[in-house]
């Protein structure tokens, strides 16, 4: 742009110049003599007249100018049509909340474990603490009582009408047996444990002759219990918690090797399936044999010891604590016999 304004200036100036100088040359004076045409005016004369030619080749040139070609408009850039603009993408779909499912309720029909815990009254559990939180239910355990297969309670009755306890919906009382199903199922979640209790408190090891009314109890009331929960034939295992009563008997361990022959006999019970036993609180004649069965060379025998399980004063019964403590031994003895 500056170099047309200054060559627009330079040809006004020309024209300017030789407008002057003609009118000079066409006879003009100041002082109204005639002057002579002067050579070199003339020459410049007919440059002037040749110069709208130079303009326009200058004005030409100008234009052309990288300066002016700066400030020239682009074109808008063309567009395909030929090409679909691309769709935008599907918003995802909400993903739904999770549904819990319900909780599983257990039955009877679901029993995997079936047991049998038979003794004296320390398989009784007798008069002894109750605690609300430690002695809570559990869905998965389950126990024979007076009116067939319930969800195990300690407030329900499940042999002899709790005698010598008192009234169980009243002051229930503890038993190892309750506690042993429950760890059974806190370690193994797909097991369901159900129990069938019979004791007899204060009576020594003869009491469970084969021919004796209280075995023939015994096997009636385990094919009653059987018959109520079709998908069992068979007991899965046998706790004996016996011995108070034959303190001194240095022959126990054959009397009890008889009995664990009896109830093999039995169509609700096999040389396969676990017999475990449970040491007295302090008498350690019998103590010893009992013992021996981890050591006999059967491996469906075993036996758990006592050691350090509080009892009430007589020193004979196991208290509440050691009634739990003790069914959590049975527990860890019974599912390692049964892998």
């Amino acid at each position: 742009m500056y170099l047309v304004e200054k060559k627009i200036s330079e040809i006004l100036f020309a024209l300017g110049l030789c407008a002057c100088l003609s009118a000079c040359g066409g006879g003009g004076s100041i002082s109204g003599d005639p002057v002579k045409r002067n050579p070199l005016l003339q020459d410049a004369n007919a440059t002037a007249h040749e110069a709208p030619e130079t303009i326009t080749v200058e004005i030409q040139v100008a234009e052309a100018s990288p300066a002016a070609a700066a400030v020239t408009t682009q074109p808008a850039p063309q567009i395909d049509a030929g090409v679909p603009e691309p769709e935008p993408e599907p918003l995802p779909e909400p993903v739904p909340e999770p549904v819990p499912e319900p909780e599983r309720t257990y039955a009877p029909a679901d029993i995997t474990d079936l047991i049998l815990v038979t003794g004296q009254s320390n398989a009784l559990g007798l008069q002894t603490a109750f605690d609300a939180t430690l002695d809570n239910p559990h869905k998965r355990v389950f126990a024979f009582t007076d009116e067939g297969w319930k969800p195990a309670d300690l407030h329900q009755v499940w042999d002899r009408g709790w005698y010598p306890r008192g009234n169980p919906g009243e002051t229930p009382s503890n038993n190892f047996v309750f506690h042993m199903a429950k760890e059974v199922t806190r370690r193994h979640d797909h097991r369901v444990v159900g129990f069938i209790l019979a004791s007899a408190p204060g009576e020594s090891i003869a009491h469970w002759d084969q021919h004796g009314d209280f075995f023939k109890h015994i096997d009636s009331k385990v094919l009653d219990a059987i018959n109520q929960i079709p998908q069992k034939s068979r007991l899965d295992g046998i706790l004996w918690h016996q011995g108070e009563s034959d303190e001194g008997d240095h022959q126990y361990h054959v009397k009890l090797n008889g009995l664990i022959n009896s109830f093999r006999q039995q169509n609700w019970f096999s040389a396969e399936q676990p017999f475990i036993c449970g040491e007295t609180a302090v008498f350690e004649v019998v103590n010893a044999q009992l013992m021996a069965l981890n050591s006999d060379g059967d491996s469906a025998t075993g036996c758990v010891n006592s050691d350090n399980l509080s009892t009430h004063t007589d020193g004979y019964h196991f208290d509440a604590a050691g009634l739990r403590e003790l069914g959590r031994r049975y527990a860890t003895k019974y599912l390692t016999m049964i892998r």
